[in-house]
């Protein structure tokens, strides 16, 4: 026993400390930090707004048409003219009850060279030689008859300077119609469905080109909410931005055509595109502090890994606390590391306060560091 005691005390600390405690293993000094600060940055810049959803509804058609019904015809006159007076066909239009009506003329022959007028009451609104075989046609509205007065005079005018002639205007038919509306396809309607991701679409875009128009108002809803009212022509294209919040969007939606009076169309192949808005920007703050060994050299780098490019555009370090900014052209980035060197002029020794963003682009930066 006092051999090995001996044997124990005897031999080196370390050699005696692995005997009593066993292997503990080595300690190894940390590797050196070759950075004053080091953090992860995510996305940043601004999204131009992402496309969630498209449809297509294959075909809508409405038909409103325009037709007269005639309310007074007088048909093969005669009538002359000298210079004294003019023979002439009067109608009273105070009980046409529309809102616009038309006055056809239609001519034979002719004898010297009359003039055909037309007044209301004693407001000419009509004065143009007449022409053998020839039509006129001409609209009176309410608002005409309203200033004028409601007798129509359709007159076989003497022209001319020849006070001794007859002159004479052969009429196939002198006709007064008034308008009416006679609905055969008033509305139409079909039925376009969104997916859960996209029922909540920002902003709703509507592209067609009418296959058929005419020059009578029409107009279009989605679930019941006109996003347009107006006349369309034919074969020009058309392209409509809504609010989705406007148009209360959902799994199962509608889009309705609603013909004006007079109104006949035919939209085909719409095209209707779901978007997120385009987001604001998205910047990121870091706040670090610097010794002072580090503040006594000229610059110092600001590093950052470069992950991924959305969109293209220029990296921005605003540096708040001394109103200094730094920009990294877009063209100058690459996937992957990215040094950017700063003044020290720049920087404080504390409380360095350093926006970045993108006002450009969409970027994603994985670590940013200070070295």
């Amino acid at each position: 026993m006092a051999l090995i005691i001996w044997y124990v005390l005897w031999i080196y600390p370390e050699q005696r400390y692995e005997l009593l405690f066993g292997d503990q293993g080595t300690t190894e000094t940390p590797a050196t930090v070759d950075y004053y600060y080091s953090t992860i940055i995510g996305e940043i810049g601004q999204s131009s707004g992402e496309l969630l959803d498209t449809q297509v509804v294959s075909n809508l058609s409405v038909s409103y048409p325009e037709t007269k019904t005639v309310i007074s015809k007088f048909e093969s006159q005669i009538m002359s003219a000298n210079f004294l007076a003019s023979e002439h066909k009067t109608v009273d239009l105070s009980n046409a009850d529309a809102d616009k009506l038309n006055l056809l003329v239609k001519t034979t022959s002719i004898t010297g060279n009359p003039k055909l007028k037309v007044a209301m009451n004693n407001t000419l609104i009509y004065d143009a030689e007449l022409i053998p075989s020839s039509t006129t046609s001409m609209d009176i509205t309410t608002s005409m008859i309203n200033n004028y007065g409601s007798i129509l005079r359709i007159t076989c005018g003497f022209n001319g300077w020849q006070i001794w002639a007859v002159q004479q205007c052969g009429f196939e038919t002198i006709e007064v119609s008034k308008y009416v509306y006679a609905p055969v396809h008033l509305s139409d309607s079909d039925v376009f469905y969104l997916q859960p991701f996209s029922e909540n679409a920002e902003l709703m875009n509507i592209l067609f080109t009418p296959g058929e128009a005419n020059n009578f108002p029409v107009q279009l809803l989605i679930n019941g909410v006109e996003v347009y009212e107006g006349l369309l022509k034919q074969a020009e294209p058309v392209t409509l931005s809504v609010d989705g919040d406007d148009i209360n969007l959902g799994i199962d939606n509608n889009i309705t055509l609603i013909a004006g009076e007079g109104a006949e169309y035919e939209l085909s192949n719409i095209l209707m595109r779901f978007y997120s808005l385009p987001s604001g920007m998205a910047a990121k703050y870091v706040v670090f502090d610097l010794p002072e060994s580090a503040l006594s050299d000229d610059t110092v780098n600001f590093e950052f890994e470069l992950s991924g490019i959305v969109e293209p555009g220029d990296v921005i370090f605003e540096i708040l606390n001394t109103g200094a900014k730094y920009t990294v052209p877009s063209e100058e980035l690459v996937i992957g590391n990215n040094v950017l060197g700063v003044y020290t002029d720049d920087l404080e020794e504390t409380g360095n306060n350093v926006k970045i963003y993108s006002t450009t682009g969409r970027l994603i930066i994985n670590e940013f560091k200070v070295k």
